[in-house]
């Protein structure tokens, strides 16, 4: 089990360090095609991106609830502002936390989810378009306060 699981990060890191030395714009088309091969067409319902003339890149993923591994975003270097639409509520985004990721946006329980992941990545600094600390701290908040108490 544990030699997949190396595996498959080190299949990983290879695909990003490839495609990371591609423009913005091919990074985009090999990592849509790249998770259409790891999650099957119907989960990826599209990947827009949107890239300045500084190299910032925007994207917009739409998922379906059969989506499970995004892995390959790791792999557009530029990455700064990344929407998730749709997909599981149990999502695993520490895929993407050593991005230059500055903005998320995605569901409620995708955030809660990856709470201590959001938590690390330095440079993001709004989740849902609010602070990222004032988020999570809200998250966590309602999460403590909405807990069913001992009889």
């Amino acid at each position: 089990f544990w030699k997949r699981v190396e595996q498959r990060r080190q299949t990983a890191e290879d695909f990003a360090a490839e495609i990371s030395k591609l423009s913005p714009e091919e990074q985009v088309a090999a990592v849509h095609a790249k998770l259409v091969d790891l999650n099957g067409e119907e989960a990826i319902g599209e990947l827009r991106s949107r890239t300045s003339e500084g190299g910032r890149t925007d994207v917009t993923l739409v998922l379906t609830d059969g989506a499970r591994d995004i892995t390959p975003l790791m792999a557009i270097s530029r990455l700064k502002a990344l929407t998730l639409t749709g997909g599981p509520y149990w999502l695993d985004i520490s895929a993407v936390k050593n991005l230059p990721l500055e903005e998320l946006t995605c569901s409620e329980d995708i955030a809660f989810k990856n709470v201590p992941v959001l938590r690390e990545m330095e440079t993001l600094t709004t989740i849902n378009g609010r602070p990222r600390d004032e988020y999570l701290d809200g998250l966590t908040t309602k999460s403590t306060n909405s807990a069913p108490t001992a009889v």
